[in-house]
């Protein structure tokens, strides 16, 4: 009886037991805990470019690769770049931590899960794209970065704490993707960051007063979604140097562009119907500009303090100008008055 109990005991402890399978190959170490799929979990000290496969073969079966395993490059310094396929899901805590020599990255385009300081320490990492699962972009996640020069901030982010970039001082441009993000502005994410291209992707419908103020700022690309450029946005980008606003866009926010003092030539595409109130005041260096053939609303003092624009010609639906509206504008020599004014 004794005997039979034991067995019985034996063969119930090893029901749904599933045996872990840990293996190499070409220099990449996996595990198993199902016999279908393998978490990546380290490699050898000698590879220095990380080529991650979809799938791999090991003693004759095949497993689909879908996870970086916890720590599984950590303080790994002789890992230059990194490719990983479009069949991880998943990339677990310190993954990348410490690997100080790391330099470039190619993440999945689809990630579901992602851990915390994944690239802490990774001092030489030169561009990252944050997935789009990422909600919240803790305090120094990314603060150390020092080498970093773009970043991708995904439409999924609603907040970043303060300090989660402190020290990304090397960083150029921004892909700026976060709609729903509650944020104060460019500088404040970016504290110690001289960002001088700022792109807004295919996600963002309004652009807001997000860079007022940046003097670092060279170059603005909005995308052609873009329905509203609000109030002050871009005023006291003093830098600014090209700018170019899509088809698509349709109102101009009071003082938009005041005071982007490097901008020389500008367009705004016919689908502009609305301008506010001193929307290009103290452009200083602006000298031509072509405006949308009718509006619906024009502010006042548009291009006040703009002294060296040489011409001007108002768009339809202009039907007033305000008392010195071109006042202190010296270079100007043509005005075009349009027919609705005269009405």
């Amino acid at each position: 009886m004794k005997k039979i109990f034991t067995i019985l005991l034996l063969s119930a402890l090893n029901i749904g037991v599933v045996w872990s399978v840990d293996f190499a190959v070409d220099g990449i170490k996996y595990s198993s805990s199902d016999g279908k799929t393998v978490a990546v979990i380290g490699c050898d000290n000698s590879i220095t470019d990380v080529v991650v496969p979809e799938n791999v073969i090991y003693n004759g079966s095949a497993y689909n690769v879908t996870l970086i395993g916890r720590s599984a490059f950590k303080n790994l310094s002789n890992i230059i770049s990194v490719i990983l396929p479009n069949s991880i899901k998943s990339i677990s805590n310190e993954a990348f931590n410490g690997c100080s020599n790391l330099t470039t990255i190619k993440l999945p385009e689809k990630i579901n899960s992602w851990g915390n300081h994944i690239f802490k320490g990774c001092v030489n990492l030169t561009s990252l794209r944050i997935p789009d699962c990422v909600q919240v972009i803790p305090q120094e996640e990314y603060n150390d970065l020092i080498s970093l020069v773009e970043i991708e901030i995904p439409n999924s982010v609603t907040f970043i704490v303060h300090g989660a970039f402190d020290d990304c001082r090397s960083l150029k441009t921004v892909f700026w993707n976060a709609n729903s993000l509650m944020y104060s502005d460019l500088e404040s994410i970016f504290p110690q960051s001289k960002v001088q291209r700022l792109v807004f992707g295919n996600d963002i419908e309004s652009v807001a007063m997000f860079c007022s103020g940046n003097e670092s700022l060279k170059v603005i690309e909005i995308n052609n979604l873009v329905q509203t450029i609000e109030d002050n946005a871009f005023n006291g980008c003093l830098n600014l140097e090209t700018l170019e606003i899509p088809e698509g866009v349709t109102s101009i926010g009071f003082g938009a562009f005041g005071l982007c003092r490097e901008l020389r030539s500008l367009v705004i595409p016919n689908s502009v119907k609305s301008v506010g109130n001193i929307a290009f005041s103290n452009c200083s260096n602006l000298e031509t500009i072509v405006l949308p053939d009718m509006v619906d609303s024009w502010g006042t003092g548009v291009f006040s303090g703009c002294n060296k624009l040489t011409s001007i010609k108002l768009p339809e639906g202009v039907t007033a100008i305000a008392d010195n509206e071109f006042k202190g504008l010296s270079a100007l020599d043509e005005i075009k008055i349009p027919n609705s004014f005269c009405t």
